[in-house]
């Protein structure tokens, strides 16, 4: 169960902070994952992995710059367009193995 909840509020982080043109880099999104995930005590080292996994994942170009520009105010993967639900769905584990170590 905590690590569903971990996976959950990361989920809603990556959806709620992040727009521009190209695809954002690792590094962009980890600063956008940091910044928001600082109340949830994510710590640099997590939100470098959580940033490489969904910079590599089938999440749309569009969706990772809301992330990094923080232009969405959504409440979790369902709020986003359903196929980067379901890319998001695709790396949960990898989401998960970030957090628990």
């Amino acid at each position: 169960m905590k690590k569903f909840m971990a996976v959950a509020a990361v989920s809603l982080i990556a959806f709620t902070s992040a727009c521009g043109g190209g695809r954002p880099s690792a590094d962009d999104l980890s600063s956008a994952i940091q910044e928001q995930g600082e109340s949830l005590g994510i710590t640099a080292d997590v939100a470098d992995c959580i940033a490489e996994k969904i910079e590599a994942s089938d999440i749309s170009d569009d969706t990772l710059n809301k992330i990094v520009d923080g232009d969405v105010d959504v409440t979790g993967a369902a709020a986003v367009p359903e196929d980067d639900a379901d890319a998001l769905n695709d790396i949960n584990d990898d989401l998960a193995a970030c957090i628990t170590g």
